[in-house]
């Protein structure tokens, strides 16, 4: 099974919701699995606005 979140344009976008962010912060990905059933994961995922 290859993973459709990643995949195509977007792969490297960078996300500007997270610019402002420093330390982990719950993030979602929204997919369709292989019977077409939506599904939603949550993890967290490291921001980019951290200064040190």
């Amino acid at each position: 099974m290859r993973p459709a979140a990643f995949a195509g344009p977007l792969q490297n976008r960078p996300n500007p919701l997270l610019a402002d962010v420093c330390g982990p912060t719950p993030v979602q990905m929204t997919y369709k699995d292989s019977r077409g059933d939506t599904r939603t994961l949550e993890y967290n995922v490291i921001g980019a606005g951290c200064t040190n």
